[in-house]
């Protein structure tokens, strides 16, 4: 009889570490969707970058996810899947050459179109992370960035 509740026991708790385990990361990860608007045209890429904190954004190297997403009518369309919930900041620019980099002026001013979540906008430069930080906290969040 000892045996048998041991054995009870032991069945009942790994399937609950199962179950735990199995729909612990499933609750604790989304999706995020980036629908970007205001291309003047259809032409090249829209690059999206997403950093997962403040020194990753300021640094520019996004090591959370990238996206290369073809522009079609004017619009484009990037999904992030599995990300773990938290603060996030997008960035994106209009990769109208396809070359895979912004290009800038002489000065360093973008030649391309880009854009930010929450659709900030900078006075010198990028703006403030506290600016551009969105929050993933449910299984999806749909974002929407109108090009500068």
């Amino acid at each position: 009889m000892l045996i048998k509740k041991k054995v009870l026991w032991l069945t009942v708790t790994c399937l609950l570490a199962l179950c735990f385990n199995s729909t612990g990361a499933a609750e604790n990860t989304g999706t995020l969707i980036v629908d970007i608007k205001g291309f003047a045209d259809s032409e090249g890429y829209a690059m999206v970058a997403v950093f997962d904190s403040e020194a990753a954004y300021k640094e520019g190297s996004p090591k959370t996810a990238k996206a290369k997403a073809r522009v079609t009518d004017q619009k484009a369309r990037a999904v992030f899947k599995d990300l773990k919930y938290g603060t996030y900041a997008v960035a994106m620019f209009h990769d109208r050459n396809a070359n895979g980099e912004i290009d800038k002026n002489i000065m360093g001013i973008p030649k391309e179109p880009y854009g930010h979540s929450n659709n900030a906008r900078g006075i010198f430069g990028p703006p403030a992370f506290d600016k551009v930080k969105i929050e993933l906290d449910g299984p999806e969040k749909q974002i929407e960035i109108k090009l500068n």
